[in-house]
Order: structure tokens, then C-alpha cells, then sequence
């Protein structure tokens, strides 16, 4: 690892801490109403209208709850996929679930709600990922819990989807620390906009 990357590293959890506490002033219910409005604005982008197979995330505290998404996806028979994770080999499956409740989901070893069962969707099959994360730029460069499995996962041969960030607008930044390896957004989405990134600053991601 060369200097310049540990100072990226550095900088990346300065940010971490930084929002976390911006989100800490904000209550449950106020994130929860502010969930709705940004799943509002997935709802309505056209990545999201013509996408049959999409893979979500189970919320955890402090994140966009995507329920209201998994909800729609349910009523109009899409294919909707949580990530199985693999801690041990660093990688992550999308698996269809049928439901949120606690019946089809268990908790893993880090308290990551994931699918009890079910056979891994092949990545040439999904359409579109929402994707989590603690900050954004307008330029779609994600920084995320410092794990690498988005971007090992987005960075893969075989996928030719779409994916949108999903974030509260108080996670939007100017300039978001990264690495060479990091992937860049298509969208990000936040209870007041949906930003579309410009098609230039994506080609970084093939």
C-alpha cells in the first residue's frame, strides 16, 4: 500500500465519522419520513421503471430504509435480491427473497439481516442494485463501510446493470476520498433529488 493510499484511508474515516455524527442528529421517525421521499425518487426514475431483477439492501440503523421499494417490487411481481455475504472469502451473492419478515431473513455474524435460504441469482440477470452507503458526491463516487464488497461485486465481468446510490442528502458531500478500485454510480438518489452521473465520469467503472 503506497503513502497516498494510507492518507486515502484516513481521509475515508474521518468522513465516516463526520456523518455519522450529522445523522445522529437527526431522530428514527424523521429518517424513516425522509426514507420515503427518497424511495419516492428511485420509484421514479426510469433505471427503476424498466429493471425486472433488483437487488436491495436489508436496512440497518442510520441507513434509507428500502421497505417502501421492496413493497412496490412485491405488488408488480419483480424479483427482488438481498445480498448473501461470504465473510470469509469477501464476496456477495444476490439472492431472491420473497419477503422482509424475519421468517425469510436471518441475522449474521455482524448482525446483517441476509436470506435463510435460496440459490444465488446470476449477476447477468440483474437489472438494477441499490446500494448503500455513508457519503456521496455528485460525481457518483461512493464511500461505504470499508469492506470492499460493493465494489468487488459491481466490478465484476458479467454485470451490466444499472446502480443507483441511496443516501439522505445530508451524505452528500463534495468530494468523496477514493481508491483506483472504487466503482462509480450511475445515480444517487436522497429525499430531495435524484442526481444522474454524468455518462464521462462513469466509464471509470469498465
Amino acid at each position: 500500500m503506497t503513502g497516498q493510499d494510507r492518507n486515502t484511508l484516513q481521509a475515508k474515516q474521518a468522513l465516516r465519522d463526520q456523518i455519522k455524527a450529522r445523522l445522529e442528529e437527526t431522530t428514527a421517525g424523521e429518517l424513516y419520513g425522509l426514507s420515503i421521499l427518497a424511495c419516492e425518487n428511485i420509484i421514479a426514475c426510469e433505471a427503476f421503471r424498466h429493471a425486472r431483477t433488483i437487488m436491495m439492501y436489508a436496512t440497518l440503523p442510520q441507513e434509507v430504509d428500502v421497505s417502501h421499494i421492496a413493497l412496490r417490487c412485491f405488488q408488480q411481481n419483480r424479483t427482488v435480491c438481498l445480498p448473501k455475504i461470504d465473510w470469509d472469502h469477501h464476496r456477495m451473492w444476490p439472492v431472491p427473497v420473497n419477503s422482509f419478515d424475519d421468517s425469510a431473513l436471518v441475522a449474521d455474524r455482524y448482525g446483517l439481516r441476509t436470506p435463510e435460504r435460496g440459490c444465488p441469482m446470476p449477476i447477468e440477470l440483474v437489472d438494477l442494485v441499490i446500494v448503500p452507503g455513508v457519503a456521496f458526491d455528485t460525481d457518483g463516487h461512493r464511500l461505504g463501510r470499508g469492506g470492499g464488497y460493493y465494489d468487488r461485486f459491481l466490478g465484476q465481468m458479467g454485470f451490466g446493470g444499472r446502480c443507483i446510490g441511496l443516501c439522505f442528502d445530508c451524505q452528500i458531500v463534495d468530494a468523496v476520498p477514493r481508491l483506483e478500485h472504487d466503482v462509480v454510480m450511475d445515480y444517487i438518489a436522497t429525499e430531495r433529488r435524484l442526481i444522474t452521473v454524468d455518462p464521462a465520469v462513469r466509464e471509470h467503472r469498465s
